[in-house]
């Protein structure tokens, strides 16, 4: 049995399009969709997106309720409430650069880890990636 990826990403997309009744989110529905219907489980979701949020401190900082909100409904989508969200962090570099145009970087995963179980984040530290569970 092998393992199959269903692409939804959208460059430079922010986080509004990904909620329930946008259009990514109902791409991503359909396509998953598709593919449990020619046999596939869900059995993750992988979750890369922030960029675009990072520039509004008001997005910035409703951030992690608006993914928690997204996630739920994601979940419920497929009956699949207990499938993992491994979420990958703003680069550090990324981010310093964003702070440093008035931005705020996007502290989501703890808070996201409060409200959610089965979250884990890929995130970069002293220049080194790790998947890790989330520090709360």
């Amino acid at each position: 049995a092998g393992i199959g990826l269903i692409p939804c990403a959208e460059g430079g997309s922010p986080l509004a399009r990904w909620e329930p009744g946008k259009d990514l989110y109902a791409r991503a529905v359909a396509r998953t969709r598709a593919a449990l219907a020619m046999g596939g489980r869900l059995r993750g979701i992988l979750w890369h997106q922030g960029e675009a949020d990072s520039w509004s401190r008001e997005k910035a900082e409703s951030y992690a309720v608006r993914l928690t909100n997204m996630v739920t409904h994601l979940r419920a989508e497929f009956g699949a409430p207990d499938v993992p969200f491994l979420a990958g962090e703003v680069g550090l570099h990324y981010a310093t650069s964003i702070e440093k145009r008035g931005g705020k970087r996007l502290r989501t995963w703890p808070p996201l880890c409060r409200r959610l179980a089965g979250v884990a984040c890929f995130r970069t530290q002293r220049g080194r990636r790790r998947l890790r569970p989330c520090e709360v």
